[in-house]
């Protein structure tokens, strides 16, 4: 910078007066990366802030890949309460409904069976869960790889799990099954 010495890179404009400075003072903490600036916000066309340089960016990449959409900030991963969004190289509060959460790992997926140890779904909740019993309302029983709140006909609950009942075709007292909806049920239970 041309009213700047090479000691002093950065510089903030404080009551009309232009300060040379080393570092940003705590007042005017963030840099504009191509300017020099030291300013309190960020201007619109370099937005986001580098969480470890402080420095104002227009995109988030190299050591701080992540975007944390809420703060409009740059991290090297997702922190705190915040979900990471499988592919996206974002953070975010709530995983969007299109994901499912998988909150032990806070991750917002799109397929619950490439999370590892963690394939069972609950669709109500749209969670992840690696053992139904941890399953939220009552979601604790699991039928194949879904956790539901209730056994699907014809299964029976044993533990905490729906298993296909062996009996259900001797009880014809209660109701008929024709040979073909007995064919569908059996598929629709695998």
């Amino acid at each position: 910078l041309k009213y700047c010495k090479d000691d002093a890179k950065k510089y903030y404009t404080n009551n009309g007066i232009k300060q040379c400075v080393k570092t940003c003072p705590e007042d005017f903490p963030l840099n504009v990366i191509t300017t020099k600036e030291c300013v309190k916000t960020c201007p619109s066309d370099y937005n986001l802030t580098n969480s470890i340089t402080k420095e104002c960016i227009a995109s988030c990449y190299g050591n701080v890949p992540y975007h944390n959409e809420d703060k409009h900030e740059c991290l090297p991963h997702c922190d705190g309460d915040t979900f990471e969004v499988q592919d996206e190289m974002k953070c975010v509060n709530k995983c969007d409904t299109s994901y499912y959460t998988v909150e032990d790992l806070k991750q917002c997926v799109k397929d619950c069976s490439l999370t590892n140890g963690y394939n069972l779904i609950d669709d109500f909740h749209r969670e992840c869960l690696d053992d139904c019993s941890h399953g939220k309302d009552g979601y604790n029983l699991r039928y194949n790889n879904l956790c539901n709140n209730k056994c699907p006909q014809f299964t029976q609950t044993i533990g905490n799990t729906c298993e296909f009942d062996l009996n259900f075709t001797s009880r014809t007292e209660d109701f008929i099954i024709t040979s073909k909806e007995k064919e569908a049920i059996i598929v629709d239970i695998k």
